[in-house]
């Protein structure tokens, strides 16, 4: 009868972890994270980035496109792209999308890939999307 209370007792306790681990792991899920729609979407700064990447010669370190970006897209952020991401209190949420659709223009081909760290540069693809949208 004791080695089955010791053993229940064990149980008990790792159970109670399990449990705590799964509550622990569904908060930090849900910490800071946006229903859909509610931030401005990447595709928003497409043509911004461009335009600041074209205005800096075609190519610039992030901290000076993040600098011209930031008046050029401020008719269109909304009030919750100013808040700072959970993850990263210093960084405001517009900043951390900006590099997100940054990466996206990179898979599309409008900025180059293997540009060096921290420089962003527009490709011939990117000028003539450019072009395209001002026609």
């Amino acid at each position: 009868m004791v080695s089955f209370r010791k053993e229940w007792e064990i149980l008990a306790v790792v159970q109670d972890d399990s449990e705590h681990e799964e509550i622990i792991h569904a908060e930090h899920r849900n910490l800071g994270r946006l229903q859909r729609g509610v931030r401005t979407p990447e595709a928003a700064y497409y043509q911004p980035i461009l335009k600041v990447l074209v205005s800096l010669g075609g190519s610039s370190k992030i901290g000076e496109v993040m600098t011209k970006l930031e008046p050029i897209m401020k008719e269109v952020l909304r009030t919750v792209d100013y808040e700072p991401l959970a993850s990263d209190p210093e960084m405001p949420r517009w900043r951390n999308t900006a590099k997100w659709a940054r990466n996206s223009m990179v898979k599309e081909g409008l900025l180059k890939q293997n540009s060096p760290y921290v420089v962003w540069e527009i490709t011939e693809a990117g000028r003539k999307a450019l072009l395209k949208e001002a026609r």
